[in-house]
């Protein structure tokens, strides 16, 4: 059997926080009846104002909250929440999904956007992706610790040296995309340092204590392709030796 690479443990879901806020009572109840039956930490809010106040003094690792609340909008306790706590996975709910509100969203630091209404089987799904991303943070959060315990001074992450304005604000955008799920195409001439912003990417990412992958296709002869995206098992050809997983499962 193939392992699912976002299975997520039992004592990481006991310990995952998820705050759902809505104000409708039967969504808001059912939501968290079936992610409590799958082993999470729920809470649960009803009223806006009480959600901008929890989400001040209390840290959750994820947060879903219908976009049209009654009295507070949920585009401000969007903001509230990532304001006290940058880290936060919020996920926008709305029954009136439309372009402009989901980009709005998105561009206030949303992490994905949920139309209603939605099945379990999506809930499941979304939560799982969501917890996933806080259990890498977790390990990522843990193994920098480690790191600078070992070298008794703060490692930077990626060392980049320029002054120009152009090259300030390619940086910026990279630090501003690297914690999202966004894919990124870096462009430019050979010896800019593409790869270099690729790893500072990585690096500031959530997901900076797993392997980042690089693949020079022009190098890669068409007779190994297969072989090497995907990997080969022992003795499936001739001069197969070993097992040898792929990039694709390397990079995860």
């Amino acid at each position: 059997a193939t392992r699912d690479p976002l299975a997520i443990p039992a004592e990481v879901k006991a310990s995952i926080r998820i705050a759902i806020i809505d104000d409708e009572r039967t969504l808001r109840e059912s939501c968290a009846t079936v992610l409590q039956a799958d082993g999470y930490n729920v809470t649960t809010i009803g009223r806006g104002e009480e959600a901008l106040e929890t989400m001040r003094r209390r840290k959750f690792d994820v947060v879903l909250v219908d976009l049209y609340m009654s009295n507070v909008s949920g585009l401000d306790i969007l903001k509230s929440t990532l304001e006290a706590h940058k880290d936060t996975i919020v996920v926008v709910m709305t029954g009136n999904p439309s372009v402009t509100s989901s980009i709005e969203a998105l561009r206030m630091g949303a992490w994905d956007y949920l139309p209603k209404p939605f099945s379990a089987t999506h809930l499941h799904v979304l939560i799982g992706r969501a917890s996933h991303a806080v259990m890498v943070s977790r390990e990522t959060r843990e193994l920098r610790a480690q790191l600078q315990q070992q070298a008794g001074a703060t490692v930077e992450k990626s060392a980049l040296i320029g002054i120009s304005p152009a090259f300030r604000k390619a940086v910026e955008l990279a630090r501003k995309v690297a914690p999202t799920d966004a894919s990124v195409l870096i462009s430019g001439e050979s010896g800019t340092g593409k790869e270099v912003i690729a790893q500072l990417i990585h690096h500031s990412s959530r997901r900076a204590a797993r392997a980042l992958v690089p693949l020079n296709c022009a190098a890669l002869p068409e007779q190994l392709l297969e072989s090497e995206m995907f990997g080969h098992r022992k003795g499936s050809f001739t001069g197969a030796d070993r097992d040898k997983p792929g990039l694709l499962e390397t990079a995860n």
